[in-house]
């Protein structure tokens, strides 16, 4: 595996899909490609929050071990909870990894601004949140529903059942599928096992919500990410219902990411895949519809902007309560200027930076921002490779909203971040210090938001041209509220 390469990994998919139809694979009749898309892409992600249907197995056999946590988190938060079954317009699936702290509170950057918008405009709101850590983050901003006590049991039973699903997996027999499965070194008997226990408990968890939703009355579902089997078993449900369905995007698409890029030259439409999905920008509608020629096939891509982002660059039409909070904030600790490092999930950084930035010590200081799916291992790694550095602060990266961090920092430094996205709609600059990142962040480089430096020197003068230059300033859609935006996307979706 050391000599993996996602670029070839990615010529290897799309060939393959190019070569055979992929729609021939299935489970109860069911068209799997997109799960065996998620199932390579788990093969080189392990640890960045992408759960195999196995590690989903063992976490629900954990959770008799944490139901008090979860009881007592549910107790402590109990003016929040909400009851599964409610009528409602609009259904939100979410998970606590994208709650921010403001304050004394967790906002979900994710669902929380669709949420507040679709409440503005008269329409009932329903959020049902998931945990695949069992970790949970309150209080919370909204009420919801936590639900992965059902989906462990689901889980738990589908595990003891003898039921096996009708299978059509001819092509994982062929040697085109099986060269993509050397590459992984991966056998194809435990790809094929992992894929049917994934699909079998997508279907489960399927079952799950249509006896859980059916009644609810709503209309629209908004969730994220697409992929996973309780995002796909969320997705599949509401189909069913007649609940049409939009992943909200929480990421950078590109053109070198599977799980966004994985469906090429489309010829059949998948009920794993949503209805629509919401995007950042025209960049991404161009990735999705780069999936096929025939757009009735594929999700419909609106591009509505980062709503989160919204509330920090236009937070009046947008009433955003929490930014007095940080009026006169300074980060800036005498003349020296601010640098913002996003961090990956695993430990992973250059051996040379630690140096690099000591020797920033009297013109820099460096504000050090963990990853939202980093584990306590991994940021006590991180911490150990920062140590005497006295340059470099931890507390206040890692408690104030990223958007307040960007808005306050003179230069963004990430190994392979979104933020990097993020940093550019707060007109800052990013320099990129990973191979990988450059690669995934290409199109931002050549449009002069970002550079690349994979050496403590390429650092040292990136961050001095960037920080001499003076600020750019970034293209800016009218500053419609996010209540007018989700309003009208929302009246276009139902019709």
């Amino acid at each position: 595996m050391a000599a993996f390469n996602e670029a070839e990994r990615l010529r290897m998919v799309h060939r393959f899909q190019h070569e055979h139809d992929v729609s021939r694979l299935r489970v109860d009749g069911l068209k799997v490609w997109p799960i065996v898309i998620l199932q390579l892409a788990k093969l080189t992600h392990k640890n960045l929050g992408i759960r195999s249907a196995l590690d989903v197995a063992k976490l629900a056999l954990r959770e008799a071990l944490s139901f008090g946590r979860m009881t007592y988190d549910k107790h402590r938060d109990r003016a929040n909870s909400s009851p599964m079954r409610q009528s409602c317009d609009a259904l939100f699936l979410t998970n606590p990894t994208r709650r921010a702290r403001i304050e004394d509170t967790y906002y979900d950057r994710i669902c929380d601004p669709f949420v507040d918008a679709l409440r503005r405009v008269g329409l009932r709101c329903s959020v049902l949140e998931w945990s695949f850590d069992h970790e949970y983050r309150v209080p919370r901003h909204n009420p919801s529903a936590l639900i992965q006590g059902g989906i462990d049991w689901v889980v738990l039973k589908n595990l003891l059942s003898g039921r096996r699903p009708r299978l059509e997996f001819g092509l994982l027999d062929s040697g085109a599928f099986r060269a993509l499965l050397d590459y992984h070194q991966v056998s194809p008997s435990v790809f094929a096992r992992d894929l049917v226990r994934s699909a079998r408990f997508t279907l489960a968890l399927r079952d799950y919500f249509m006896g859980n939703l059916d009644e609810t009355g709503a209309s629209l579902a908004f969730f994220f990410p697409y992929y996973g089997a309780v995002s796909f078993g969320f997705n599949l449900a509401c189909r069913a219902l007649g609940i049409r369905t939009v992943e909200v995007q929480h990421g950078y698409y590109g053109d070198t990411m599977l799980l966004y890029t994985g469906f090429r030259n489309v010829d059949c439409a998948y009920d794993l895949l949503p209805d629509a999905i919401w995007g950042w920008e025209e960049r991404d509608r161009d990735a999705v519809r780069a999936w096929g020629d025939d757009e009735s096939l594929l999700p419909r891509v609106h591009v509505g902007g980062n709503l989160w982002n919204n509330l920090w660059k236009f937070p009046g039409v947008n009433d955003n309560r929490y930014l007095s909070r940080y009026t006169g904030l300074s980060l800036r600790p005498g003349d020296r200027r601010v640098v913002l490092l996003t961090l990956p999930p695993v430990f992973d950084i250059p051996s040379w930076l630690p140096d690099t930035i000591r020797a920033t010590a009297g013109t820099m200081r460096w504000h050090v921002r963990y990853h939202h799916h980093m584990k306590h291992a991994a940021a006590a790694q991180y911490r150990a490779a920062f140590r005497n550095l006295g340059n470099v602060e931890f507390e206040l990266a890692n408690r104030l909203p990223l958007p307040v961090l960007l808005s306050h920092c003179d230069v963004h430094v990430t190994v392979n971040s979104s933020s990097v996205v993020e940093a550019r709609e707060f007109n800052r600059k990013s320099v990129i210090i990973s191979e990988t990142g450059a690669r995934i962040f290409a199109a931002l480089i050549e449009e002069g938001w970002a550079c690349s430096a994979l050496t403590g020197d390429e650092l040292r003068v990136a961050l001095g041209r960037f920080l001499a230059e003076p600020r750019p300033t970034a293209a800016r859609t009218p500053a419609r509220s996010n209540s007018e935006l989700v309003r009208d996307f929302t009246a276009g979706l139902t019709q």
